[in-house]
């Protein structure tokens, strides 16, 4: 009806759709969901694991079908690049059904994986539609924030080292290090919320 370019399932908003998922499919999902949302650049996203899905033809015809990654992950990246070329997407909540057969994912190594694929779809997304395609700050808000954080925790393991190991006072040290984590973490959730708007102002309905 001209709502959405993208509809998926949402097993997760009510406690009652849910009820056949175990506690461990739940927490995994939970977990893919949020890695999903930065990712993807869709924050209101419940349900991203969800195979329930429909798509409209302008967004098939319109997004790189090659490119798609081919294994289990597909509907990740497949939001990714939804959210690059602006298309909407809306939840439809329904509840959980399972049949007999057993899922054969091995979740220790798939986390692992998707978490690899996400990772290189969101610096993808990045460079694609806030460099190439059009120029937003942020990207530097996340650039510095990634930054200031990596160099905080090596600062930290340096001034343990100093504490415990060369028996020297770590003060001004310890001060920098949470200024550093500080700087960090304003950073990257100051480019979280400039994502958040770029996708109110286009992409989620």
């Amino acid at each position: 009806d001209g709502k959405a370019d993208y509809a998926v399932g949402n097993r997760l908003i009510n406690p009652d759709f849910r009820r056949g998922m175990s506690r461990w499919r739940f927490a995994g999902n939970a977990a893919l969901t949020l890695l999903t949302k930065i990712a993807s650049g869709y924050w209101q996203l419940v349900d991203p694991q969800n195979g329930y899905t429909a798509i409209s033809r302008r967004a098939l015809e319109t997004i790189p079908l090659d490119a798609v990654y081919p294994r289990y992950g597909y509907c990740n990246d497949i939001l990714v690049r939804l959210n690059v070329y602006g298309f909407r997407v809306k939840n439809v909540p329904h509840p959980a059904r399972y049949g007999l057969e057993r899922s054969k994912i091995k979740y220790s190594s798939y986390i692992v994986r998707l978490s690899r694929l996400l990772l290189k779809d969101f610096l993808w997304r990045l460079k694609t539609k806030y460099v190439i395609m059009g120029f937003h700050p942020l990207v530097f808000f996340y650039l510095f924030g990634v930054g200031f954080s990596i160099i905080s925790v090596l600062m930290g393991i340096f001034s343990l080292h100093f504490k415990f190991v060369q028996h020297e006072a770590i003060f001004v040290p310890a001060v920098i290090t949470l200024l550093m984590f500080g700087l960090g973490v304003q950073f990257l959730l100051f480019a979280m919320l400039f994502d958040m708007q770029a996708e109110k102002n286009g992409g989620w309905y």
